[in-house]
């Protein structure tokens, strides 16, 4: 007897019809009814409609960190792979592959370490002081080389502005705000960045 391979099963998608659906919702549906880019991030990548808050909360956050500006290690990178003459592609490629716990990779960590501690019930200041004596990291998403609790990130004051007057309920937001005030008596750019409060919402 010959095995057969198993056939690849997508449950996000399907192209076998007509027109092409996400989460079974018809594509030309979601384009005659100008459906947004948060409604459609929303049936591919959480399968099912979002509430209206959350999809204009992820169009929020892709204008604001839409471009960082040539400065950053990911954009000089992209910039340096093109110059060197290579496509597209491969520069694209060169600047996310710069992602990482310094540049923009702390949106991950930092819902990991804040869901962990908010989990395990601990106070603002046992989290600070377990991140430092135990984990032995610096807190994911706090702290800016050029920004301050007196130069506030205007990305930050934007994001926090719209999940305080959208979201019904926003307690992971509330507790990093108070990690925020025990890091920031220690040190005054050791704010809750933009990168920290994408990742605890």
């Amino acid at each position: 007897m010959v095995r057969r391979p198993a056939d690849v099963v997508v449950t996000i998608s399907d192209d076998r019809g007509e027109i092409v659906t996400f989460n079974q919702v018809p594509l030309d549906k979601i384009i005659r009814e100008n459906k947004s880019l948060g409604y459609v991030i929303g049936l591919l990548w959480f399968k099912r409609e979002l509430p209206e808050f959350a999809q204009q909360y992820i169009e929020f956050v892709l204008k604001l960190t839409a471009d960082h500006g040539p400065a950053v290690s990911g954009a000089y990178n992209a910039i340096v792979t093109t110059r060197a003459g290579k496509d597209l592609m491969s520069a694209l490629a060169s600047g996310i592959l710069t992602i990482g716990p310094r540049f923009g990779g702390a949106v991950s960590d930092a819902a990991k370490y804040f869901r962990e501690a908010m989990h395990k019930q601990m106070k603002p200041v046992e989290f600070v002081d377990h991140m430092k004596q135990v984990v032995k990291i610096n807190i994911p998403g706090i702290g800016h080389r050029i920004k301050s609790v007196q130069n506030p990130d205007m990305r930050v004051v934007l994001l926090k502005d719209f999940i305080l007057k959208n979201f019904p309920k926003h307690p992971h937001l509330d507790y990093a705000l108070e990690v925020e005030k025990v890091t920031t008596s220690k040190r005054n750019n050791l704010i809750l960045n933009v990168d920290g409060c994408i990742g605890i919402t």
